[in-house]
């Protein structure tokens, strides 16, 4: 998900800032700077003080998105850079050779060239460097409990762009909005905007399904689904009526999906449309081999799903 983001944000180049440069040239660029020329200059020797703006790199956003592009290297191969190869070897050519530190990251994350609309998308970015670097570098085990917990908040952030990847990949014959706004009760003071971490859409049948991502233990428990994300989910799927034909909450499950819990079932027992428990299995005994399969079986289940509602249309 780094690797994606990084191709997509580094398209118009890394983040630059303008500085001011004073400097004495063989030619003159900007503008002559009369004072040093007259102290510095005469009699003419070649050379002319010039003032002039320029665009430099921020060391601190090189390091870090060299250093976490280095620690994926290693975990994995240099072919998993394929992608951003040119950035990886820009990076590497700038890079001051210093491991970034916690300020690094901080100041990285926080600088002011991020509200430029060209370098807005690195701010996710370094979000994500922020979380590969501190799981996988021990300096940063001995961070404060503020810092850990950030970390806490950008996995489930991971989590959410996993499962988009798992479904935009593999969805057929539905699209995909992530994140989109929904706005009720417009034009009243009570109005609100409702954010649905992924909604499908079958444009030919003009249906949808909503899926929220839930970053939360899930061992099929009564008290692993919380009260406020049913209902959350519950709003989301009335707001499309008739319309929508599935709905439900994603997580990491802690084992494989119980199917004797019944964790699909009409909605609110009565409604035609269906709301499920689903997830990907991940816990400390997986390996690539059995999420992979573990991937499969969740999209084949909302791909089952989602056909049988469209059959029934």
């Amino acid at each position: 998900m780094f690797l994606q983001k990084l191709e997509k944000a580094s398209i118009l180049g890394l983040p630059k800032r303008f500085q001011n440069v004073n400097e004495r040239l063989n030619t003159v660029r900007g503008k002559v700077e009369f004072n040093s020329f007259i102290k510095r200059d005469i009699p003419f020797q070649g050379k002319v003080s010039v003032h002039y703006r320029d665009r430099s790199d921020i060391q601190e956003i090189i390091d870090v998105l060299f250093y976490t592009l280095y620690i994926i290297k290693n975990r994995y191969s240099s072919n998993s850079l394929f992608k951003v190869r040119n950035v990886y070897n820009e990076l590497l050519s700038k890079y001051s050779k210093i491991k970034p530190k916690s300020d690094t990251i901080f100041k990285a994350k926080s600088h002011p060239v991020l509200a430029n609309p060209l370098f807005v998308q690195f701010k996710k970015v370094l979000e994500l460097a922020e979380v590969i670097i501190k799981s996988f570098s021990p300096d940063f085990n001995q961070e404060s409990k503020k810092q850990i917990s950030g970390n806490l908040y950008n996995t489930s952030e991971l989590f959410e762009l996993y499962i988009e990847k798992i479904l935009k990949s593999n969805l057929k014959g539905w699209n995909l909005d992530a994140q989109k706004e929904i706005s009720i009760y417009k034009n009243h003071f009570f109005s609100r905007k409702m954010i649905p971490d992924f909604i499908l859409h079958n444009v030919n049948q003009d249906k949808y399904a909503i899926l929220d991502a839930k970053f939360k233990t899930m061992n099929y428990n009564y008290l692993d689904v919380d009260r406020e994300d049913i209902f959350q989910l519950h709003t989301y799927s009335y707001y499309y009526h008739d319309k929508n034909v599935l709905s439900g909450l994603v997580y990491p499950l802690q084992k494989e999906v119980d199917v004797s819990r019944k964790h699909i079932s009409n909605t609110l027992d009565q409604y035609s449309n269906r709301f499920g428990i689903f997830g990907v299995e991940l816990n400390k005994n997986s390996n690539i081999k059995s999420i992979k399969e573990s991937e499969s079986k969740f999209i084949n289940q909302i791909n089952e799903l989602l056909n049988q509602e469209s059959e029934k249309l």
